[in-house]
């Protein structure tokens, strides 16, 4: 499956420039810092996720990320749409009920790690 998943660390005012195929689906997560991202110039701060939107154009689109004053840390993930059903129960989405209830299971044992848990670990 094509995946592109990146950690990103900017110094305070750095732009990054990420090429991305425009069918693929995405999101930017805020580990650390204030970043501006994407062709409105979101402001995302600590914690804070941001949806790519696809361009309806072939090949492929920019996105740029700026890091706010104190610089920032963020994880970029994005692929393409497999077209596979899905099931979805509050904040878990699987592939099917038993992976929800494995989830589900998971969290509640303290086992599930999210990305939020990566905020704690970057400061």
């Amino acid at each position: 499956m094509p995946v592109t998943i990146t950690e990103i660390t900017l110094e305070p005012h750095a732009s990054i420039d990420q090429e991305i195929p425009s069918s693929y689906n995405g999101f930017v997560f805020t580990l650390r810092g204030l970043i501006q991202a994407g062709a409105d110039n979101a402001f995302l701060k600590t914690g804070q996720t941001g949806w790519l939107d696809r361009p309806q154009v072939d090949g492929d689109s920019l996105l740029r990320v700026t890091a706010g004053e104190e610089g920032a840390r963020l994880v970029f993930y994005a692929g393409q749409p497999q077209g596979d059903p899905i099931v979805s129960y509050g904040p878990f989405v699987g592939d099917s009920k038993q992976d929800i209830v494995r989830l589900y299971t998971e969290f509640q044992s303290g086992q599930f790690v999210s990305l939020s848990e990566l905020v704690k670990a970057a400061v």
